[in-house]
C-alpha cells in the first residue's frame, strides 16, 4: 500500500462504522438528517503551553471531504460497502438494503475552522449535516486528519520525523509500535483488539499499527484500511454510542429500542452498554431477554462498573455473557487488572497503543458526536452522559463579539444558547450556520 498522510476513501474506516451503517439501512434509519461535530474537551498541557490549539487542517478537510462527496455517488460506492461488511451479515438482505441505500440523498452540508484559528474545549472545529449514514462512515477518516495534524502544529517542540516523514512511517517507530504491540500481548491472557484509527497521529501509522498488531498475536483490528492485506476475519467492530443515541425520542433515551433493533440484525454480538447507566442498561438487556454475545463498557469507574455488571449477568444465569473493555487501556491496566481479577474477557486498545513516548505529545483528544438527528419531523438533541465523556446538544454557530468572546447558538432550538468563557480567538475564524 503507497504511504499516504490522509485516507483516500470514506470506506478507510472503523469497521463498527460499517456495521452500525448496515443496521441504519436495515432499519431505515440510514437517509434520516443528522448532525456531527468534532471537537476537543480539554486542551492538553503536554501538547501547549496555551490554553488554545491551533487549527492548520482546513485545506487537508477540504480536499478529503471533496473527495468524499465524489465517491458517495460512484456507480460502485455501495458494492464496496458490501464486499467489506457481506461475511458479517446475513447476505439474503443484499437486495434490500441496496435498495435502501439507492433511496438515500448522496449529498451534505459541512463546515470547518479556517486555518491559524484558536480552538478552545468544546468548540465544534468540524461539522456535519445530512443523512446519518455518511455522517457515521466519516468518523474515522475526518477525526485521524484532524487528531495528529493539529497536534503536531500545536506543540512547537515536536518533530514530523519522529513517527514518520512524507507520509512514510520511520523503521524506528515501526519498531517502538511492535514493542508495545508485544507488551501489551505479555501483560494479559485476555484476548485484545487493535482500534487505534481515529487517535493515530497520521493515516500512515493507523496502517502499520494494525497490521503489526496482527502479527504480534492480536484478535482482530476495526481498521478496514488493511481490508486487502488480511483475512476478513481479522477486521471486526460492532457499535458505538452515536448508534444508541440515534434512537432517542421526544426528547428521552429510547436505549431498549436501540438494543432490539441491533440485536435482530446482529444477533449474538456484542452490545454497547455505558451510554447512559451502565447496571441500568445490563438489566435491561436480561429483563427483555435481549441476549447478547457480550457486552461493552467504555466508561469510567471501569474496574467497579466491571464488577457489578459481572455479578448482574451471573445473578441473572448469563454467566456466559462476555464483558469486553475499551477507553485508553495501557499494559499496565491490564497487569493490574489481572492482580486485581478484574472479570472482563475481552479487551479493545488503540490511543495508548499507536501514540508512543514523545508522539503521544501530538494526541490532542477530538471527538466526534452526534449531536442532532430527525426522527421522523422530530428533532433530537441526544447527549452521551457517560462520566466525563458528555458533549453540547446540537449543531452550533461560533460566533465573535467584539471582546473575542465566543457564543455557542444551537441550531434547531430558538434564543437558547452557551455562552462560555471563550477569550482571545481570533476575529473571523467563524463557524457559519448550517442551513435545513
Amino acid at each position: 500500500m503507497k504511504n499516504t498522510q490522509l485516507p483516500t476513501s470514506i470506506l478507510q474506516t472503523d469497521f463498527y462504522e460499517l456495521t452500525m451503517s448496515y443496521a441504519y439501512l436495515r432499519a431505515g434509519k440510514a437517509r434520516q438528517m443528522a448532525g456531527f461535530e468534532l471537537f476537543v474537551r480539554n486542551i492538553k498541557n503536554n501538547i501547549t503551553e496555551n490554553k488554545f490549539y491551533t487549527f492548520n487542517v482546513e485545506k487537508k478537510v477540504v480536499k478529503f471531504i471533496e473527495s468524499v462527496l465524489k465517491e458517495i455517488k460512484s456507480d460502485d460506492f455501495f458494492d464496496r460497502f458490501w464486499c467489506m461488511i457481506k461475511d458479517k451479515v446475513d447476505t439474503s438482505t443484499y437486495k434490500e438494503v441496496k435498495e435502501s441505500f439507492e433511496n438515500i440523498p448522496k449529498t451534505f452540508d459541512y463546515t470547518v475552522l479556517k486555518n491559524n484559528s484558536k480552538i478552545l474545549a468544546n468548540i465544534p472545529v468540524f461539522q456535519y449535516y445530512g443523512p446519518l449514514i455518511f455522517g457515521q462512515i466519516l468518523e474515522t477518516g475526518i477525526t485521524n486528519i484532524i487528531n495528529g495534524s493539529v497536534g503536531l502544529f500545536s506543540n512547537e517542540n515536536m518533530s514530523e520525523t519522529e513517527f514518520q516523514k512524507n507520509g512514510i512511517v520511520t523503521e524506528d517507530y515501526k519498531l517502538k509500535l511492535r514493542r508495545k504491540a508485544k507488551e501489551y500481548r505479555m501483560s494479559t491472557s485476555k484476548i485484545i483488539f487493535e482500534a487505534g484509527f481515529r487517535r493515530a497521529p497520521s493515516f500512515s501509522v493507523a496502517f502499520n499499527a494494525s497490521l503489526i498488531a496482527l502479527e504480534e498475536g492480536f484478535s482482530g483490528t476495526s481498521n478496514t484500511s488493511v481490508f486487502n492485506y488480511v483475512n476478513s476475519k481479522y477486521i471486526n467492530g460492532t457499535m458505538a454510542h452515536a448508534y444508541i443515541l440515534s434512537f432517542e425520542k421526544n426528547g428521552k433515551p429510547n436505549e431498549l429500542e436501540a438494543f432490539k433493533v441491533w440485536n435482530k440484525i446482529f444477533p449474538k454480538s456484542t452490545i454497547l452498554i455505558d451510554t447512559y447507566n451502565t447496571v441500568k442498561a445490563v438489566n435491561t438487556l436480561i429483563e427483555n431477554d435481549i441476549r447478547p454475545n457480550a457486552v461493552r463498557i467504555d466508561s469510567d469507574p471501569i474496574e467497579s462498573l466491571t464488577k457489578e455488571v459481572r455479578a448482574i449477568l451471573d445473578n441473572n444465569g448469563w454467566s456466559e455473557v462476555k464483558i469486553f473493555l475499551s477507553g485508553d487501556i495501557t499494559p499496565e491496566k491490564l497487569k493490574k487488572w489481572n492482580n486485581e481479577k478484574i472479570p472482563f474477557d475481552m479487551c479493545m486498545v488503540g490511543t495508548k497503543f499507536v501514540n508512543i513516548d514523545n508522539v503521544a505529545n501530538i494526541n490532542s483528544g477530538f471527538v466526534y458526536k452526534l449531536v442532532e438527528i430527525n426522527n421522523n419531523g422530530q428533532i433530537e438533541y441526544p447527549m452521551k452522559k457517560s462520566k466525563n465523556k458528555s458533549n453540547y446538544k446540537g449543531l452550533k454557530e461560533v460566533c465573535y463579539n467584539e471582546e473575542e468572546n465566543c457564543v455557542y447558538t444551537y441550531i434547531g432550538t430558538d434564543n437558547i444558547g452557551f455562552n462560555g468563557d471563550f477569550s482571545k480567538i481570533n476575529n473571523g475564524t467563524n463557524i457559519k450556520r448550517i442551513e435545513k
